[in-house]
């Protein structure tokens, strides 16, 4: 079953109309770019330590994975967008989950998980995977 019920050219479309709606185009990014990236952010910003980078990006060994990791190449890139808008995104990161908690209406746990007192859930065992 596929993770999602969109077409790949839908994301890229809209991907590129939200470039252009920041004024973004002259970076010429695409979705690819956000392999590499995010893997630079994550190790930059100390969110992820290697290890989690690399499992993380399915990367096979460590020279893969410095093929990547481009910190030099993120910086200048990190030039060329305004300071108002590297705020802005910021702001956003930081709100994102009131952000989704707004537009994504959380769906209700399946009928047989009840909570117990202290309002977790109950541990169940999960069947194993085929």
């Amino acid at each position: 079953e596929s993770l999602w019920s969109h077409p790949h050219s839908m994301l890229v479309d809209q991907f590129a109309l939200a470039q252009k709606m920041m004024n973004l185009e002259h970076l010429n990014s695409c979705l690819y770019t956000l392999r590499h990236g995010g893997a630079t952010h994550d190790i930059l910003t100390r969110r992820r330590t290697v290890l989690e980078v690399k499992q993380r990006g399915r990367w096979g060994s460590d020279t893969s994975l410095k093929r990547y990791i481009k910190l030099a190449r993120l910086q200048t890139e990190l030039a060329k967008v305004p300071i108002e808008l590297r705020q802005f995104g910021m702001n956003i990161l930081a709100d994102l989950p009131s952000i989704l908690s707004k537009v994504i209406k959380t769906p209700a746990p399946p009928s047989g998980i009840a909570k117990s007192p202290n309002g977790c859930s109950r541990k169940q065992k999960l069947p194993r995977p085929l």
